[in-house]
């Protein structure tokens, strides 16, 4: 008599076996009839390896057998199932928490937040921040099989917040703003009246990111930021304050116009405004893929040959987009020398050191800002 040996083959159930009359066809057990199982997987077969990825018998198959055989389950791993991404596509008017699950028990959800996927995708772990107008695509991963991928889209319009216009003086005259609330990217108008004896000087600001349309101008304008403004109007003392003084008395009776009168209007400064404001967004997005290719670059050279440095101009960059975060994680083992822009129209730059730690500093959203990483680096030298 020949015997048949069933093994489950890393599945569930005792290996069994089965009384073969030799040269006689005799249908095999079935799987169901042993009872095996295995989670995730489908029953594809029998073979005589136990390491076969394909079938040589059938289940309940009929065979001819002149001597005994060891028969292993081959188990196909199943996909798992779709993730669901909640809150789905559509536009909001506020930052989303966003959630992903998948209904297939041990399955490992992976990620990435734009169109670009990564070379390394974020293994998810807990919900997403999204405050900004972005894609999110996400599969789930098991057993070495992935399942399809869903991808969602998310328009973020923020509701805009006020904040205020204050203008201080050095003693000398008086300024106003209009509008004095405003939110982010408002223009606002500035206008300045000397005291009696001075004239205007020049407008200047404590704040970051205020950038006048004509700053020895009187009378001039500049795009709110996102926080509160305080800007001042300085004077400094005329010449021959009695020759002007007749000046300005004249001046006022006269019908003709005055030389300080401004030339600019609310709708060319907000043009001018926004033209600057595209340009400024062009430069970064020019010199971010800049930054990316010679990334990608270095990531492709495994045998660690070339430079141990790389020099990064972000003279125009301060928030590094979650693909570009990636790539700096896979280039860690370099050290970097970044070219950063600082007030004044300068620019320096500062090493951050080779294995340097940057995920304290990714955002949940994948971004990161180089600066906060630049000025931690600077703070732990001093």
């Amino acid at each position: 008599m020949c015997v048949v040996t069933f093994n489950a083959n890393n599945g569930s159930g005792d290996t069994d076996s089965q009384i073969i009359t030799p040269s006689s066809a005799t249908a095999l057990k079935t799987r169901s009839t042993l009872g095996f199982t295995y989670e995730d997987h489908t029953f594809q077969g029998w073979s005589e390896s136990a390491t076969a990825t394909s079938a040589t018998y059938e289940d309940g198959e009929s065979v001819t057998l002149t001597g005994n055989k060891n028969l292993y389950a081959v188990w196909g791993a199943n996909s798992p199932q779709t993730p669901v991404i909640s809150p789905g596509t559509g536009t909001y008017t506020s930052a989303q928490s966003v959630t992903i699950t998948c209904a297939t028990s041990g399955a490992t959800i992976k990620y990435y937040l734009g169109d670009t996927e990564p070379a390394t995708p974020s293994s998810y772990s807990s919900a997403i921040n999204i405050n900004e107008s972005t894609t999110l695509t996400a599969w789930a991963e098991k057993n070495g099989v992935s399942s399809a991928r869903v991808t969602r889209t998310y328009t973020i319009n923020l509701a805009s917040t006020d904040h205020t216009i204050t203008v201080t003086d050095d003693g000398h005259g008086t300024g106003t703003a209009t509008p004095s609330i405003a939110s982010s990217d408002a223009v606002i108008n500035l206008s300045a009246t000397p005291s009696t004896g001075y004239e205007f000087d020049r407008w200047t600001s404590t704040t970051n990111g205020i950038h006048f349309a004509n700053y020895r101008s009187r009378n001039t304008t500049f795009a709110m930021v996102d926080e509160n403004v305080t800007v001042k109007a300085n004077f400094k003392a005329k010449s021959n304050p009695k020759k002007d003084d007749d000046d300005d008395d004249h001046h006022e009776e006269s019908s003709s116009p005055s030389p300080e009168k401004p030339s600019w209007t609310p709708e060319k400064a907000a043009a001018t405004i926004a033209a600057q404001k595209a340009q400024k967004q062009q430069a970064a997005a020019t010199q971010l893929a800049s930054i990316q290719t010679m990334l990608r670059t270095k990531t492709s050279d495994r045998a660690g040959t070339g430079r141990n440095v790389i020099d990064l101009d972000m003279t125009k960059v301060d928030i590094l987009d979650p693909a570009t975060v990636n790539l700096l994680l896979l280039n860690n083992r370099f050290a970097f020398n970044v070219k950063i822009s600082v007030p004044g129209g300068l620019t320096t730059t500062i090493m951050i050191p080779a294995n340097f730690n940057f995920r304290p500093f990714i955002k949940a959203d994948g971004t990161m800002n180089i600066h906060e990483v630049l000025w931690w680096i600077i703070s732990k030298k001093k």
